[in-house]
This record gives structure tokens, C-alpha cells and sequence, in this order.
């Protein structure tokens, strides 16, 4: 049987890994930011829509609205992150400055997720958390999934590289 803090850690990991920036978009081609800007318009929307359906799974009952805004506000916040970058001539250890506060940034976002999990999780009927857990679940694995078949593209291409360069 899974601890309510177990549940949690998985949800924030598959909040984590939907809301983590792809490395190439903090690079500082205006191309590239506008491509991410383009990319956190759609996943703003994809969010939204995420959350409405899950509001219609849950069928959020009026006594419960206040919590269920509080979670959606939360995890709408994640999604409404603004693409920031260093300098352009930052040195290495200014770059490292920006990542580890991006990444404080990001942590604080989940607590405030995992927060407001909780808050959610404690108005809702049993039948209603086994739904939020479940979709919790099934979005972890698709994440788990999404990165693994990231992961293996990469290789790939790795690969493709280092032949053409043999040859």
C-alpha cells in the first residue's frame, strides 16, 4: 500500500518531468526562444485542458472548489514560467548561478503543488482520490515513458554521428 507521501513524491516527479524546460531552449538564438515560447503557449493549453478534464473526472462538488482552484492555480503557475536566459556572455559560473536558482524556482513551484495536492486530497471522497491518484500515475508513466523514448533518440543520433565521422 502506498503512504500519501509516496503518492505525492510521484505526482510532483510527473509534475516535475512535464514542466522541465529542454535544455536546447535556453540556448540564446532568438529562433530557439521564440520556438520555446511557442512551446509554453501550447503547454500552458495543454495544461488547461488537462486540468478540465480531470475537474469533470473528479466531479468537484461546490464544497470542494476552493481547494480544487488552489491545486489548479498551482500547477497553472508552474505552466506560466517565464523562458529566461543569462547573459549572453555569461561566464560558467554564472550560467551555473542561473540553473541552480531556475531549479530553486522550480522546487518552490512543486512544494506549492504538493501543498496544494494535499489540501485537495484532504476534501475529496475516497472514490474521488482513487481518480486523482490514478491520473497521477498514469502521467508519471507517460513521462517516464516520454523520457526514456527522449533518451533513446539521443543515442541514436549519437550513434548516427559518430559513423558519419568513421566514415
Amino acid at each position: 500500500m502506498h503512504t500519501k507521501f509516496e503518492l505525492l513524491a510521484s505526482f510532483s516527479a510527473g509534475v516535475f518531468m512535464l514542466f522541465t524546460t529542454n535544455s536546447d531552449v535556453l540556448a540564446n538564438s532568438s529562433e530557439q526562444l521564440n520556438s520555446g515560447q511557442v512551446h509554453q503557449k501550447k503547454l500552458h493549453h495543454f495544461i488547461l485542458k488537462r486540468l478540465d478534464k480531470l475537474e469533470h473526472r473528479l466531479k468537484i462538488q461546490t464544497s470542494q472548489q476552493d481547494a480544487w482552484g488552489k491545486y489548479a492555480k498551482s500547477v497553472e503557475a508552474m505552466a506560466e514560467r517565464k523562458i529566461e536566459m543569462p547573459e549572453r556572455n555569461a561566464d560558467a559560473a554564472s550560467i551555473s548561478r542561473f540553473r541552480a536558482d531556475k531549479a530553486l524556482e522550480f522546487a518552490n513551484g512543486l512544494a506549492k503543488v504538493a501543498e496544494a495536492t494535499a489540501q485537495l486530497q484532504s476534501v475529496l471522497t475516497e472514490e474521488q482520490r482513487a481518480t486523482l491518484n490514478q491520473a497521477a500515475r498514469r502521467l508519471l508513466q507517460q513521462d517516464i515513458k516520454r523520457k526514456r523514448e527522449n533518451i533513446r533518440q539521443l543515442y541514436k543520433q549519437k550513434e548516427s554521428k559518430q559513423k558519419e565521422t568513421l566514415h
